[in-house]
């Protein structure tokens, strides 16, 4: 079988059929060689006299299919397959499925040939088990977003387009994924395919929005292209209840990215949706309000330089800035 022999290997099982079981120190049959050399014909062969081989497994618990994924041989492993379904769940000895194995064996790879055959094998994982999961109960395409592999997400995507719409346990989409992983190209190709996952919101009702305020050393980036996408969203409110304006008054939280700025975040909601200055928050206090309660004399001021009718606020108490400011 290493030798890729077919004729003296028929030769041999004629002659003796018991070796056609035959392991060596690894546990690993006729099978698993046939695999890891990569001669689908004799594990056609193989498998066709002696069917059980499909599921023999090695010492450390790999079948067949494991052995393929390992060696990023699509066209085995879609043989196998589609000769045993099962297989699809199977898992070795440590508790690692395909989902998995393929992947601890094509994201970190440069090699020009290896790198077409883990597009191949990419293929084939999405077209035959797009739903498996990996130990974590996390989905192929939802580990592929993770490791910011673009090229792999493409294929995926064009093998098989329902993908896009994966939620993990959490509710996150995938969009979700790529924000808080802070996987920039993935990010950018998903919009590009689903346009509205722009508005995704989570089992916990956080939307990208959120995940952005929450990144303290990448955010900004993240929400400028939200709000180039959609500059509405300046106007967005946060699962604790916070607009974007009260956010961008507090001297806490209002610093992204690693701009030691306090306006930093006002002018990035400015310039996308110039209106956010009119926005109101929960407590119906306005942008000058919300400036004053935070005693954020910055934003107050140049809030009050692109709108100067705002010193005129009241709240819905009667009080004027001063008298807020005064309290």
């Amino acid at each position: 079988v290493e030798k890729c022999k077919l004729d003296i290997l028929e030769w041999l099982i004629e002659k003796e059929p018991s070796l056609i079981h035959n392991v060596d120190s690894k546990s690993r049959t006729l099978a698993h060689v046939a695999v890891e050399k990569c001669k689908l014909d004799i594990l056609e062969w193989l498998i066709e006299k002696e069917p059980s081989l499909i599921h023999s497994v090695d010492s450390q618990g790999y079948n067949p299919a494991h052995h393929a994924a390992v060696a990023r041989n699509s066209a085995i492993l879609k043989w196998l397959l589609e000769k045993e379904p099962s297989l699809i769940r199977s898992v070795n000895r440590y508790g690692k499925g395909l989902v998995d194995i393929a992947m601890e064996n094509i994201i970190f790879i440069e090699n020009k040939v290896a790198s077409e055959k883990r597009g191949r094998l990419i293929e084939v994982l999405a077209e035959k088990c797009p739903s498996l999961t990996d130990r974590e109960g996390k989905t192929l395409i939802q580990t592929i977003v993770e490791s910011d592999s673009f090229d792999l997400l493409a294929l995926a995507l064009d093998k098989a387009p329902n993908l896009i719409h994966s939620v993990d346990s959490e509710g996150k989409t995938l969009a979700h994924i790529a924000a808080e992983k802070t996987a920039t190209r993935s990010f950018r190709l998903l919009f590009e395919k689903k346009p509205s996952l722009i508005y995704s919101i989570d089992n916990n009702g956080r939307t990208l929005i959120d995940v952005a305020i929450e990144d303290r050393v990448y955010g900004s980036d993240l929400l400028k292209f939200l709000l180039n996408q959609e500059p509405s969203l300046a106007c967005s409110t946060c699962t604790d209840g916070s607009t974007l304006m009260d956010i961008a008054a507090d001297p806490d939280r209002c610093i992204l990215g690693l701009e030691d700025n306090l306006l930093t975040l006002f002018e990035i909601l400015f310039e996308k949706e110039p209106n956010v200055i009119h926005s109101v928050n929960k407590r119906n206090r306005n942008s000058v309000q919300i400036a004053v309660d935070q005693s954020n004399y910055f934003l107050l001021a140049r809030l009050l330089e692109v709108e100067p009718s705002l010193i005129h606020s009241v709240d819905s108490e009667g009080r004027n800035l001063a008298q807020m400011a005064v309290r």
